[in-house]
């Protein structure tokens, strides 16, 4: 249903992309994902009355509920664009998935969101007023925006399918926009963006030994010529105004191109006739309309090159080449910068500034305004643009020593850092500090604005996130060759402690301010890679998994943290650990094996632990994660907040550990809870909010594209008012602004009542299902009270809690005796915490809740069906062989005799209905004859003689109508 007003939404603000990022939420959820909100976290931000139509609302409630407000770190896989002009000092760079506008001079930040992917390419004019992103992917789109509001001008949905734009460039006059996508067979697609077409105006299919593209450029000169180059070839393009297409394209051919290496960057010169290449092995390829030096003339120019000559100028790779002012300027591997003329003379070269391998150069937009002047000259200059002292301007490398002057520009490089080179001054003052490698753990101070980051290459920094300044970095290594990523950091309560866990097992506590480790080694018992720690609420004990599933349980005592026990408690990995917030502290892990396991902290010792209780939790879905759960009153029942891979969210005792309640979590969108406490959630890469305590409702979360691939962690803030993630393999954190009241209007907006749940059931409200589950609500009262009673009829708006599991099969949904019992203990139980009194009556609404709380959200799909089949077939059999049918007999006793209790006569009355068995007086009491079943039964027989599926009528059905599919069938 999300995703369907998403399309309508689309209808009515077009050219509003940000409303692609609200997608499916159809994956599992991530490992730690629940964090609560308390309410002295909330902000008091009031939400202004919108007069606005529901559609508008809502989405405008979806642009609201999660603000971007910084982006540490920088893509420089792409290039970092300068658009410093008039004194305004900003740089153009991507950053997961958007785009950042970053004024280096008041360290502010404007962030252009509107992908689902992360940012592949960047473009822009030449006066940094219109820009280009675009990402590749599914669901992939270019976005052209303006600069100076920071807001989207045109979008291109889906510019090559599903494979989306590896690069794209916008000519100086932002007339034009051409892209080159990801297919197998790369295609170059040229855009007139300004006339508002969603279709590209000229398409040419590349070959794909090219290799993949390096650059697209535009002539300065002649904004309808176009050149690319690619890996083993460049070609030209020209824009044929006259017919509304691009001219058939010229291949030179390059003369010894397995010697001068791989293409990497290329430029045209302005106001001339050559252009040039760079490459890996350090030369320069010339391409012009002749062989000779021709005098520019405008008019004569044209873009059918050919290749003049290769120029080696240095040893090492050129990685970035671009022109300014008539000069040509690259960067290589050694991180040295080189000024040429248009004739290919070095002029000067920049080799002091210790930086590693360059990949983007870009100047300021604006060329100097300048003066030369003698330093004794006393002239009144102040209406000079800039004064420079002849002396103190550098000379070329030419026998003239001429001054050389050029522009101020940006460098980036491999390492993640963007640097300002001011050329007079010979100065290089990095924007930022970098993050070279990979972010794999974070975690915020509980009091203080602090960020703790971990790296891929076993560093540790400090961030105060409100100013937004480093203030520690520090390795955690035994020796130099301990490089083994950081997995998992972990403040205590109030900041007490820093725990910091790696890839190898090794556990180092060190200080939560300075970062300095304490005690200088780590604590090592284990070899298998952290997953998780915590911390027990007085601080005093400490806990953590690894990926085999050990448990190790610390103390601190004495200034020291000693080993309390080790223990490996679960068959299958841990999916989660947690402390009660509450003293005496007490322990909980849970398992893919479906365990939740508790541990006797008073007998550890001795380096051994205890399991106090252990007790079976799920029967077929694997829990992911637990919280406690928030007590709305100061009384003794506590409960776990649960979610599992199948999409619920669940309520479980913590003494007890018996199923309290049962709702649907985030399967297609959203979700959120007021004044107690706001839920935070995320999934594989989505992160949201949730109204609390969740009831099923759809329109009470609402979610956002946290990380485009995976969202490998996120932690909230001490105040609850920022929340920061990262994601896989990838350099960069993003802090978002929490909006929670955007939530209460999409509750409200949802209706009340019933209205929320309509969308969840086939049909909605005026649908054949709903009217059935009406219908059958009211006949179970009649059964209650005798079909053949002569007593008056009384239709209530209750039924007996004992009615519900013939109330669900009759309405399509067959729970398990161990789904039945936790829907009649939800129900019992709803209010037995305030009253003390058990509930025997359920009513409609209730009933219509649990119905759609407690089926599988997308019903059982064939590839399912098939997979309990094969276990069927597997009884009584070698476990390692893989057969396709069972026998009769074996059907049957497989049913009997296998998982929950389940009698033959039951069996019997069951399968005989299924097959359409006439019973007489005799067989409908037997629990022997099975005859009508067939002898042998396979995946096919199973599916069209015993459940009565037609999959011939089921693919008719799929080509004529385009809904029903073999994959998602209800059962």
């Amino acid at each position: 249903m999300v995703k369907d007003r998403a399309d309508i939404a689309l209808g009515d603000l077009q050219y509003t992309p940000y409303f692609l990022q609200l997608m499916d939420l159809s994956v599992p959820y991530n490992t730690e994902c629940l964090t609560f909100l308390t309410p002295e976290s909330l902000t008091n931000n009031s939400w202004k009355t919108l007069i606005l139509p529901f559609k508008l609302q809502l989405w405008l409630a979806i642009l609201l509920s999660w603000v971007l407000k910084w982006a540490f770190g920088v893509n420089t896989t792409i290039d970092v664009i300068n658009l410093t002009s008039q004194g305004h000092p900003r740089a153009f760079y991507a950053c997961s998935h958007a785009a950042v506008l970053y004024n280096y001079s008041s360290k502010s930040m404007r962030l252009l969101q509107g992908h689902r992917n992360i940012v592949s390419t960047i473009a822009a004019d030449s006066s940094g007023r219109w820009l280009a992103t675009a990402d590749k992917g599914k669901d992939s789109s270019i976005i052209v925006w303006d600069s100076t509001e920071c807001l989207p001008i045109h979008t291109i949905f889906d510019p090559h399918s599903e494979f989306g734009t590896v690069l794209i460039a916008m000519s100086e006059n932002a007339k034009y926009l051409v892209s080159i996508g990801n297919e197998p067979k790369p295609e170059l697609k040229f855009w007139l963006w300004t006339y508002g077409n969603g279709k590209p105006n000229d398409t040419v299919t590349l070959n794909s030994s090219y290799g993949p593209p390096c650059r697209i450029c535009f002539n300065p000169n002649v904004q309808e010529h176009i050149w690319v180059a690619f890996q083993r070839q460049v070609l030209f393009l020209e824009w044929n105004v006259q017919e509304n297409k691009l001219n058939p394209p010229v291949l030179p051919k390059i003369r010894n191109a397995k010697t001068n290496g791989f293409i990497t960057d290329c430029t045209y010169f302005e106001k001339c006739h050559q252009c040039v290449a760079s490459t890996t092995e350090g030369v320069l390829l010339v391409f012009g309309s002749t062989y000779y030096r021709r005098f520019f003339n405008e008019h004569e120019l044209q873009n059918d090159k050919m290749f003049v000559k290769a120029i080696k100028i240095s040893k090492a790779a050129i990685t970035s080449v671009t022109s300014v002012d008539g000069l040509l300027v690259t960067g290589d591997v050694n991180g040295h910068i080189k000024f040429y003329d248009d004739v290919i003379r070095i002029l000067l070269w920049c080799q002091n500034f210790n930086l590693p391998t360059i990949t983007s150069i870009s100047f300021n937009l604006e060329p100097r305004k300048y003066k030369l002047t003698d330093p004794l000259d006393f002239e009144d200059h102040s209406d000079e643009a800039e004064l420079l002292y002849e002396n103190l301007v550098p000379t070329d490398a030419t026998v003239h020593n001429l001054p050389f002057i050029v522009r101020d520009f940006l460098i980036a490089t491999e390492d993640g850092r963007v640097g300002s080179i001011d050329y007079l001054k010979n100065r290089c003052n990095f924007l930022d500090h970098p993050f070279a490698f990979p972010i794999t753990a974070i975690d915020v101070h509980d009091e203080l604005p602090y960020l703790c980051l971990g790296f891929a290459n076993s560093n540790i920094c400090l961030y105060n996130y409100i100013s937004k300044e480093l203030l520690a970095e520090m390795p955690l290594q035994k020796n130099a060759s301990d490089t083994c990523p950081i997995t998992e950091i972990k403040y205590s309560n109030q900041g007490f402690h820093l725990a910091c866990g790696k890839t190898n097992g090794s556990l180092w506590f060190i200080d939560p301010i300075a970062l300095s480790p304490k005690p200088k080694q780590p604590i090592e018992y284990t070899s298998g890679e952290i997953v998780k720690i915590v911390f027990s609420l007085d601080a005093k004990l400490c806990a953590f998994y690894n990926v085999r599933a050990n448990i190790v349980i610390l103390r601190y005592k004495n200034k020291a943290w000693g080993i309390l026990g080790k223990l490996k408690s679960h068959y299958k990995p841990i999916c989660d650990i947690l402390f009660s917030p509450y003293l005496p502290s007490r322990l909980f892990t849970i398992g893919e094996d479906r365990f939740l396991n508790e541990y006797d902290l008073n007998c550890c010792g001795e380096y051994e632990i205890s399991i106090k209780v252990s007790e079976r939790i799920e029967q077929r879905a694997i829990p992911v994660c637990f919280i406690y759960y928030p007590s709305a009153k100061d009384n003794n029942y506590k409960y776990f907040f649960m979610c599992d891979d199948q999409f619920k969210f669940k309520v479980v005792s913590d003494t007890t550990f018996m199923c309290h309640r049962t709702v649907l979590g985030p399967a297609y969108g959203d979700y959120e809870k007021h004044e107690n406490k706001y839920l935070i959630y995320a999934n594989r890469n989505y992160l949201g909010i949730q109204l609390f305590p969740p009831d099923g409702n759809p329109h009470t979360y609402i979610g956002i594209i946290g990380h485009p691939t995976e969202l490998l962690q996120f932690k909230v803030s001490n105040d609850g008012k920022y929340v920061f993630t990262i994601g896989k393999d990838d350099n960069c954190v993003l802090m978002w602004e929490t909006n929670t009241k955007a939530a209460d209007i999409t509750f409200a907006n949802g209706g009340e009542e019933l209205e929320p749940y309509f969308c969840l059931i086939e049909g909605g409200l005026h649908g054949w299902l709903f009217r059935e589950m009406q219908d059958l609500f009211y006949y179970m009262q009649i059964l209650h009270q005798g079909e053949e009673t002569v007593l008056p009829r009384v239709v209530g708006d209750y039924i007996p809690v004992t009615e519900l599991p013939d109330l669900m099969r009759a309405c399509g949904f067959y729970p398990t005796e161990y789904e039945i019992e936790n829907m009649i203990v939800d129900i019992k139980y709803r209010e037995f915490d305030e009253t003390n009194v058990l509930r025997e009556e359920v009513s409609f609404s209730e009933f219509v809740q649990l119905y759609v709380n407690y089926r599988p959200p997308h019903g059982l799909s064939l590839s399912v069906l098939k997979e309990k089949f094969e276990e069927f077939c597997k009884t009584g059999r070698n476990p390692d062989s893989n057969p396709v049918s069972i026998t009769r007999e074996e059907f049957v006793s497989a049913i009997c005799e296998r998982g929950e209790l389940f009698s033959r006569s039951k069996a019997h009355t069951c399968l005989g209905t299924l097959m359409n068995y006439q019973f007489d007086s005799v067989d409908g009491a037997a629990e022997k004859d099975f005859s009508f079943l067939p002898s042998v039964i396979n995946f096919e027989t199973f599916l069209e003689e015993v459940l009565g599926i037609d999959l011939q009528r089921q693919s008719i059905e799929d080509r004529n109508v385009g809904k029903v599919t073999n994959e998602n069938l209800e059962c």
